[in-house]
């Protein structure tokens, strides 16, 4: 019968090499899908918030008429606000009009880029945070267009940051 011998000492040291260096590199994956999760996620919580403020002061467009800027025509100037006239609507959903048949509007309310937020100040209405480093501002190109142009910057984890720079049309239908 033999005798069944146990293991040397530079057997286990091998062993014990391999495995520490099968579980840093499975660490070292992690860590950079971790990374890149985290990229992605910024990015994707940037989109959100870009994409809400074009959604509301789409919607805000579409229920007012455009106030200010009026300057289409002689060398438009970007804007950090707009000021709308909403339309008046009666409790069964429909336009008021007036008694030569032109539709009512209500009080102006203004839409604004104040301290990183896009905000409605009268309703204390926040649209959208986008960040201490962004800037909005408005274009009227023509009567029945207006430019939004966004540069928003987002700061995560570890000082990662990522930016946008993007720049929208609406059409003004109550003009």
């Amino acid at each position: 019968m033999k005798k069944s011998r146990g293991a040397t000492l530079i057997e286990l040291v091998v062993v014990g090499s391999i495995f520490l260096s099968v579980m840093t590199a499975l660490w070292m994956i992690y860590d950079a899908t971790m990374a890149v999760e985290r990229k992605v996620s910024l990015k994707v919580d940037l989109d959100r918030e870009i994409f809400a403020a074009v959604r509301h002061v789409d919607a805000a467009l579409r229920a007012s008429r455009l106030v200010q800027p009026a300057d289409w025509y002689n060398n438009p100037q970007p804007v950090d606000n707009i000021s709308l006239l909403p339309l008046s609507v009666g409790s069964d959903g429909l336009p008021l009009l007036t008694a030569a048949g032109l539709p009512r509007f209500g009080n102006a309310f203004t839409i604004l880029f104040d301290k990183g937020e896009l905000v409605r100040p009268d309703l204390k209405r926040r649209f959208a945070k986008l960040g201490a480093n962004s800037q909005v501002t408005f274009l009227r190109s023509s009567q029945g267009m207006l430019q939004m142009r966004l540069k928003a910057e987002k700061t995560g984890f570890r000082e990662q940051t990522t930016s946008r720079d993007l720049t929208f049309q609406f059409c003004l239908f109550n003009q």
